[in-house]
């Protein structure tokens, strides 16, 4: 409770420096006390000696002023004939009489005019602020009130064009319906005017979800949920509902006001959604075993048909290898023997050759021929050998090819793997999806 001991003067003046305030004193002295005290505090002080002079002040500034205080002894008009004449048109400006006159007669005409504040002198100057700063702090919840209550006209005309609204009373039980609510339900305004919410209750809905709903608003907080609701004619339609409680200037929960719009085709779409959703993901896991399976057999047959071709092209190479070897080692030894011949006949020519003119002529041609016949073999020699390295260059480039094959199954693997990551993400996506609608 804020009293005289805990009243803190400066972060009071954020409140007073918003207010203007008009004094009534007959007393000079005192009405100047009060001007100096004030001007420091209010926006603006208007000051009065008189009620007349009072009242047209207050005709004047009227439009901003929160607050008049006036004492009841004054000349020309008292403070209660002046507090009477600004009530009968003014019924929210706050009204503050000074008084040391503590008479039956004065309190009651006090009380009917409704006063914000009744003040016995003598009194002390902070004491009196407190009841000033009261006032204001009454004037500036009634203002957040006012506010309140405009922006929820406006959110419930807004929300009126489009939801089902309805208001109830603290025991459930209907005071507004909108047109939308009863098109939905079925049911005619009134029809549902003055019973309670469980009119429209299907009985999917379990108790827990209803009692959490009172918990709750009654402790002033917003519930949110989706509710399923049974409508007159039996059908059934869902909607996610939004339930506020409204308070007065006092703080207290006055009423309740609900907001609800229709996710009925949203929910079906939904159903239809995580049907397709298992589907997709049936052929996502066929798709993964499928991609497993054509991977082994391709590694499989490729692997086969690799090492026979290999193998094949091995022994080829090794039977050609083979007889070109053998060719080669006879044609040496032939070639040998021709020129051990040569020489030999070379020497015996050049032995008879003072007596056989005529024979070693033909010899020499004939030893000539040989010669001949061995630089042909020499040149077929040299032939075998080219195709021998020919052979051997077929077969490194077989083995090259058998290189390549081998990387174009490494990439094969390396694409089966790519589609194992598609498949892994898209099930890493689809369970974030999940997470975030729950």
């Amino acid at each position: 409770m804020l009293t005289a001991q805990t009243f803190n003067l400066q972060e009071a003046k954020t409140i007073f420096n918003k207010y203007s305030v008009l004094i009534v004193e007959d007393d000079l002295t005192i009405l100047q006390n009060f001007k100096d005290t004030l001007s420091h505090l209010f926006q603006n002080v208007y000051t009065s000696t008189n009620g007349v002079e009072a009242l047209e002040l207050y005709n004047k500034h009227k439009d901003e002023l929160s607050i008049i205080m006036a004492d009841y002894h004054m000349p020309l008009m008292n403070g209660l004939d002046l507090f009477t004449a600004i009530r009968s048109e003014n019924k929210k400006i706050a009204l503050m009489l000074v008084t040391g006159d503590m008479s039956k007669e004065i309190f009651l005409k006090a009380i009917k005019i409704k006063l914000d504040e009744f003040v016995i002198k003598p009194i002390q100057f902070k004491t009196l602020l407190v009841l000033i700063y009261q006032i204001l702090l009454r004037i500036e919840q009634d203002k957040a009130f006012q506010k309140q209550k405009k922006d929820l006209e406006i959110l419930f005309k807004l929300l009126g064009q489009h939801n089902l609204i309805t208001k109830s009373d603290l025991q459930g039980n209907i005071t507004y319906a909108n047109d939308i609510f009863c098109e939905v339900s079925g049911y005619s305004k009134e029809e549902v005017i003055g019973q309670p919410h469980s009119i429209v209750r299907h009985p999917d809905m379990k108790n827990e979800v209803f009692q959490n709903m009172w918990e709750t608003i009654t402790s002033g907080e917003i519930w949110r949920g989706r509710v399923k609701n049974k409508a007159k004619d039996g059908t059934f339609y869902i909607v996610n509902a939004m339930i506020m409680p409204i308070f007065d200037k006092n703080n207290t929960i006055q009423e309740y006001i609900s907001s609800r719009h229709i996710v009925t085709d949203e929910v079906g779409e939904n159903e239809k959604f995580n049907e397709f959703n298992k589907h997709l993901k049936k052929n996502v896991i066929d798709l993964k075993s499928q991609t497993i399976k054509v991977k082994n057999e391709l590694e499989n047959s490729y692997q086969i048909k690799l090492q026979t071709v290999l193998q094949m092209e091995q022994q080829k190479f090794q039977n050609i290898h083979d007889n070109l070897t053998d060719q080669i080692l006879r044609l040496k030894e032939k070639n040998a023997m021709l020129l051990s011949n040569l020489d030999l006949r070379e020497k015996e020519l050049q032995q008879v050759s003072s007596r056989q003119g005529d024979f070693y002529q033909k010899q020499k041609e004939k030893a000539q021929q040989e010669a001949d016949k061995a630089k042909i073999l020499e040149k077929e020699l040299e032939l075998l050998q080219n195709e021998h390295i020919e052979l051997k260059k077929n077969f490194e480039d077989t083995n090259n090819l058998f290189l390549g094959a081998r990387a174009d199954l490494e990439k094969a693997k390396g694409r089966i793997k790519e589609l194992e990551d598609v498949v892994k993400h898209y099930d890493m996506a689809k369970k974030l999806e999940a997470t975030n609608k729950s």
